[in-house]
C-alpha cells in the first residue's frame, strides 16, 4: 500500500509543474481581460477564485502545504459579494478534509470495500482546528450524507441529532432536515400500503389515488432522478399525455428516489414540478407492493383499468406505438 501511495505521489508531482503553468496562464489572461474591460466583475471574480483554489488543491495533493498553512489560508477566506456558490472553495476544503482526516480514519468492510468510517470522520472534523466554523459546518453536512448512505438508519438519526447540537447555523440545520425529511417520517416503514408524497409534503396512498381516478385508465411511470433511461422517456410521456388530453386517461409519475431534493430538482428539469400527479414513493424500500411487483429495476410502467385493477404490470413505454391503443381501449 505504501508503495502505491509513493507511486501516486510521484505521478502527481510530475504533473504539478504543467498544471501550475496552465493555471498561471489562465490567471494572466483573466487579468489582461480585466485590464481591457473585456470581462465583468462577477465572472472575473469567479474564475480568479477557481484558479486560486485549484492551485491550493494542487499544493495539497503534492504535500506542499501543511495543515497549519491550510488553516491559515482558510481563516483569511471571505465569501464572494456576488452570491454565487463557492464550488471551488468547497472542493478545496473537501480535499483538505480528505487528506488530513478521511485518509486517517479506519477502513470498514463495506459494500465497495474501500469506505472509511464516516462516523469517525465526522467526529474528527468537529474536533479539528483546521477549519473555520462555516467550512466545518459544510463538511459536517457532507459526512452526515455519507453516514446516511453507508450506515443503518439509527446511526444516521444519532448523528443528525449531534449535527443539530453542533451546528449553530439554524438555516443550514433546517435545510438539511428538509433534505432528509423522509428519514424522520414513520410512514417510511409502512409495509401494507404505498405511501406517496407530493413536493409540498402532502401524503396520500396509492389506493386512495386510484379511487380518486375511478372511471379513468391510469398509466403509472416509475422513475428516479438518477435513472437515465427513465428520464430519456419522459419527453415522450409528456407528448403522449398532451395528445390524450380530454380522454379518460391519467398519467401518474412515481419516483423511487430516496430523498426529496434530487427528485424535486429532476422534476423541475423534466417539466413535472407543476404537474399534479407527480409523487415520491415514500416507503419504496419496505412496501409489500415493491416486493410483490419486483419493483427493483426501472423504468417500469403499469396500467390500471377504470376500476383500479392492475391489468398490465409491465406496460409499454410512452414511445411504444401500442400504448395509445391500450390506454384508450382502441388496441388493435
Amino acid at each position: 500500500m505504501n508503495h502505491l501511495i509513493a507511486i501516486n505521489r510521484g505521478i502527481k508531482n510530475r504533473a504539478y509543474a504543467r498544471a501550475m503553468l496552465r493555471l498561471q496562464a489562465e490567471n494572466k489572461l483573466l487579468d489582461s481581460l480585466k485590464a481591457q474591460r473585456q470581462i465583468s466583475d462577477k465572472p472575473y471574480h469567479f474564475y480568479k477564485s477557481r484558479v486560486e483554489n485549484l492551485s491550493y488543491i494542487l499544493d495539497l495533493e503534492t504535500d506542499r502545504l501543511t495543515s497549519d498553512q491550510v488553516g491559515a489560508t482558510l481563516a483569511k477566506f471571505t465569501e464572494n459579494p456576488y452570491g454565487y456558490p463557492e464550488i471551488y472553495h468547497h472542493q478545496m476544503i473537501e480535499s483538505a478534509s480528505d487528506k488530513y482526516i478521511t485518509q486517517k480514519a479506519p477502513y470498514l468492510n463495506l459494500k465497495d470495500g474501500v469506505n472509511r468510517d464516516y462516523r469517525a470522520v465526522y467526529t474528527t472534523i468537529w474536533n479539528s482546528t483546521i477549519f473555520p466554523e462555516k467550512d466545518k459546518n459544510y463538511l459536517l453536512a457532507r459526512e452526515l450524507s455519507r453516514i446516511k448512505e453507508t450506515f443503518p438508519k439509527a446511526d444516521f438519526l444519532a448523528f443528525f441529532q449531534k449535527f443539530e447540537q453542533d451546528v449553530k447555523d439554524t438555516a443550514l440545520v433546517s435545510t438539511i432536515r428538509a433534505q432528509y425529511a423522509l428519514e424522520f417520517d414513520e410512514s417510511r416503514n409502512a409495509t401494507k400500503s404505498v405511501v406517496l408524497t407530493d413536493s409540498k409534503g402532502v401524503k396520500t396512498t396509492f389506493d386512495n389515488l386510484l379511487k380518486s381516478h375511478k372511471g379513468k385508465v391510469v398509466y403509472v411511470d416509475f422513475w428516479a432522478s438518477w435513472c437515465a433511461p427513465c428520464r430519456e422517456g419522459l419527453p415522450n410521456s409528456l407528448k403522449l399525455r398532451n395528445e390524450l388530453k380530454g380522454q379518460e386517461v391519467v398519467f401518474i409519475y412515481v419516483s423511487i428516489d430516496r430523498t426529496m431534493k434530487p427528485w424535486q430538482a429532476a422534476s423541475e428539469q423534466e417539466n413535472l414540478d407543476d404537474y399534479r400527479e407527480n409523487y415520491l414513493f415514500v416507503n419504496h424500500q419496505t412496501s409489500d407492493f415493491t416486493k410483490q411487483q419486483k419493483l427493483s429495476s426501472i423504468p417500469r410502467y403499469m396500467i390500471f383499468d377504470k376500476t383500479g385493477k392492475l391489468v398490465y404490470a409491465n406496460a409499454p413505454s410512452a414511445e411504444s406505438k401500442t400504448l395509445p391503443g391500450l390506454l384508450t381501449g382502441r388496441a388493435k
